[in-house]
């Protein structure tokens, strides 16, 4: 069986498929295209585990799948461990609004996330504060290291440092994400000053301190946990 195969079989046998990315978040523009997450069976385990942190990005590999969405497999029990760890990708997932939910076959969904409640609020700090920071540094290096210019993509992950801070303050604060789009406005405005030629000196003049805001509240919201005597 070739890999366009399994990958059709993956898509046909998903437990869950969501939507994610800038369909979700309000940030919809000419270079978007929708990006697709789907858990599938435990059975495709060996699979998987031959790509980064056990996930496929079917597109790289792919010429079957229609370049307007880009689908990532990950197997149930490996999304699991991720969910269990409080990982971006694993709660953006739980979290996802009902309108963006493809596919749902994996009837104890609601269940499993209960049984994540109360939420760890030191492991969300570590987790997202992590993935933020190297958005951030991703920005920078894609707006200055000249083998590694591409502005677009240096926009895209400053506005991805901001956003991913703004749902780790909402999960400590309502343990959900209640508003997927809480960074379009931000978006929308980050694209426009692209578009207008602005350079990193500019967006680390005016986005840092909202960086450093947001960061300073997640501190306040999930506190390092004090050591046991």
């Amino acid at each position: 069986m070739d890999i366009d195969e399994i990958i059709l079989q993956m898509r046909a046998n998903a437990v869950l498929a969501v939507e994610r990315g800038s369909i979700v978040y309000g940030t919809v523009n000419g270079n978007s295209d929708i990006d697709v997450l789907a858990v599938v069976p435990n059975e495709y385990q060996e699979f998987l585990s031959n790509y980064e942190n056990g996930i496929l990005r079917a597109n790289d590999v792919s010429t079957y799948l229609s370049k307007d969405e880009d689908w990532e497999f990950i197997t149930l029990e490996d999304f699991k461990k991720q969910a269990q760890d409080h990982t971006v990708l694993a709660m953006e997932t739980l979290c996802t609004p009902w309108d963006n939910v493809r596919h749902c076959d994996w009837l104890d969904t609601l269940d499993f996330r209960k049984s994540l409640l109360p939420l760890d609020k030191w492991k969300i700090r570590q987790q997202f504060s992590s993935t933020a920071s190297n958005s951030w540094a991703k920005a920078h290096k894609k707006m200055t290291v000249e083998k590694d210019l591409d502005m677009y993509r240096g926009v895209k992950s400053l506005f991805h440092s901001l956003r991913i801070l703004m749902f780790a303050n909402q999960l400590c604060e309502h343990e959900n994400i209640v508003n997927f789009k809480e960074a379009k406005d931000i978006w929308w405005e980050i694209y426009m000053e692209y578009l207008d030629g602005k350079q990193w000196d500019y967006f680390k003049e005016k986005y840092k301190p909202i960086y450093n805001e947001l960061r300073s509240k997640l501190a306040v919201l999930a506190p390092k946990p004090e050591k046991s005597s």
